[in-house]
């Protein structure tokens, strides 16, 4: 059911899947996997999904859309996506922990709206940027000023463009994010270490930061 309606999906797991080449410009409005509406108790946990191509808009490696809320997003790795690694569009109560999310053009992480607290509780994560790109993005919400928790991630920037917010209100530093929003007061920018970043492998080198943050490899 679109948005907050009753409905019988809940308790599914949907894991340890390779979800890769989606749609590869034929569709937009997308991800590798995609689900809607409450859904307590789903947990979509160790999947690798990577080549997610739009027509003209809307490739997600994951895509909560419209009402996805009580699910757990855990150990999961999202790469060379055309949008954003994770995205979601209005929900409440999301865990979105130990992910590694590859930026797309509209980031890393991408919210469309705030709704009920929390949207997302953010931690031990991963977000990278690439090519320009950013970690965050969001149509018609400020990521510092919504309904997330965020704390105890790893941010890093391959491109060395600011870093956190792209279509904001305002594009602030890290240090700004942290202190006048209260987010990620724990959290850290830090090259992850993986041992092939440019072939993409992910795994972390033995002295990665990410354990810093309570990352589990």
């Amino acid at each position: 059911e679109w948005g907050y309606k009753h409905q019988r999906t809940h308790d599914n797991r949907i894991e340890k899947n390779h979800i890769h080449h989606i749609s590869q410009g034929q569709l937009s409005d997308l991800g590798g996997i995609y689900l809607l509406g409450i859904q307590r108790g789903t947990r979509v946990r160790a999947n690798l999904i990577h080549d997610v191509r739009d027509k003209t808009y809307g490739a997600s490696g994951i895509y909560a859309d419209e009402g996805a809320s009580q699910i757990t997003f855990e150990e999961n790795i999202c790469y060379n996506v055309d949008d954003n690694g994770f995205q979601l569009h209005f929900g409440f109560e999301n865990v979105v922990r130990n992910n590694i999310f590859e930026s797309g053009r509209l980031g890393a992480l991408w919210i469309w709206k705030h709704d009920l607290n929390p949207g997302l509780i953010l931690k031990h994560n991963i977000l990278i940027a690439k090519d320009n790109d950013y970690i965050f993005g969001g149509a018609k919400v400020d990521v510092p000023t919504c309904t997330m928790e965020s704390d105890y991630n790893l941010y890093w920037d391959y491109s060395k463009t600011p870093i956190m917010g792209k279509l904001f209100k305002t594009e602030k530093s890290f240090e700004d994010w942290q202190t006048e929003n209260e987010l990620d007061r724990n959290s850290i920018v830090a090259d992850p270490e993986f041992c092939d970043y440019e072939n993409k492998d992910f795994t972390l080198k033995k002295n990665s930061p990410a354990y810093k943050i309570g990352f589990r490899d």
